[in-house]
Parts: C-alpha cells; structure tokens; sequence
C-alpha cells in the first residue's frame, strides 16, 4: 500500500505541475520547468564541468549510463541542487530524463523507497498526460505507439511504460482541472500519419475523470 500511495503521489504532483504551469498542448518542456524550480541549475556536461572545475571525463564517469545526473551543493547552510545532462545524446530520451529528475526535485528530500519508479512514474504522467491520451485513444479507437511518441516527444519504450502503470489513486478535481487544460488540444490535434503494422497503444479510459 505504501508503494502505490508513492506512485499516486507522483502522479498527482505531475498533474499539478501542468496545470500550476497551465501547459495546454504537448509537447511539455521539462529543461524549462526544471529550470525554473528555486535553487535550481541545469547545465550541460561541457558547461558543469566549466562552472564546477573539474574534468568533463570525470563528470561523465558520474554520469556513467545516465543521460542526466543531480547534485547537491550546499553552500554556507543553502542548498543549490544542479541538474547535468550528456550533450548530444538522443532528445526524446533526454527529455524523460530531464522529467525523472524534476520528479527527483519535486518529490524526494534523501533516499528513499521506490524513489527511482516514482520519478519514472511522475515523468511518464508529465510528459504523456492520461487525459489527454485516452482522449485521443478514445477519438481513434486506438493509435500507434509511434504516433503518441512524437506528439509528446518522447521515445516509444518511455510512452510504452505509460501504458503498463498501474492504476492509481489521484483526485478527481486534480484530474478534470489538467483534462480541462488539454482538452480542446487533444480534439482538434492532427495524429502524424501511421504506417501498417505498428504497435497500437491503449491507455484504460476508466483513469479518467467522470463527467
């Protein structure tokens, strides 16, 4: 129960960030929303390793696997928390991990239990919002996996998860207050073309605020 109540939290704190920000149409920009967080600096890898002194190589190492890492700096008793990710990686990979780690910033204080799958779990939310997918899922029956990924400009293996999440409990007004925000944009947005034999994607409606 503890688990799902983490994962429920992260959901519903993506949809207040979308609707706090009042994102109306996708995609959603993570690196300006992480950006604007107090305390906050995102920087490149060529750029931190300037402003933080140390060799790009070993800031890379930190990196390892991951397109972005956060760090803690506390400085004379004030936190600043700095946000690096790889330069020239894969844009639509980047920009869920740009979200895990807003979802980091927004939700964890230290380490904590599951704080890796609510991240992702917050992202996912964030980036490829429910209402406004299963509004569209409902508009075309179904549509392709491929086709959702470049409306929300994200890779089609990170819109794939949104698809297995479990349902979660998140409040019905914070629900219909972002399904209100995405609406119109969801009914009128021209679907990118599909091709035959792609992977069709179907987000469960009930997840939806009702009427």
């Amino acid at each position: 129960m503890q688990q799902n109540n983490g994962m429920s939290r992260a959901a519903a704190m993506a949809y207040r960030v979308l609707i706090r920000r009042g994102v109306s149409a996708l995609p959603v920009h993570p690196l300006e929303i992480l950006s604007a967080c107090r305390n906050t600096v995102v920087w490149a890898d060529v750029t931190a390793a300037e402003r933080l002194k140390i060799p790009r190589e070993v800031l890379l190492g930190q990196l390892a696997n991951a397109e972005a890492i956060t760090f803690r700096q506390t400085i004379q008793g004030e936190t600043r928390f700095i946000v690096v990710y790889r330069e020239g990686g894969n844009p639509a990979r980047l920009r869920f991990t740009l979200a895990h780690e807003l979802g980091h910033r927004l939700l964890h204080r230290g380490d904590e239990p599951n704080m890796e799958r609510e991240a992702d779990c917050f992202a996912s939310h964030l980036l490829c919002p429910r209402p406004t997918m299963g509004r569209l899922c409902a508009r075309e029956n179904t549509f392709s996996v491929e086709q959702a990924a470049v409306l929300a400009y994200v890779s089609a293996s990170a819109l794939q998860r949104l698809s297995r999440v479990e349902e979660l409990t998140v409040s019905p007004e914070i629900l219909s207050a972002a399904d209100d925000l995405l609406a119109d944009w969801a009914q009128r947005v021209p679907l990118p073309p599909q091709r035959p034999g792609q992977h069709r994607l179907q987000i469960r409606t009930k997840f939806l605020p009702k009427a």
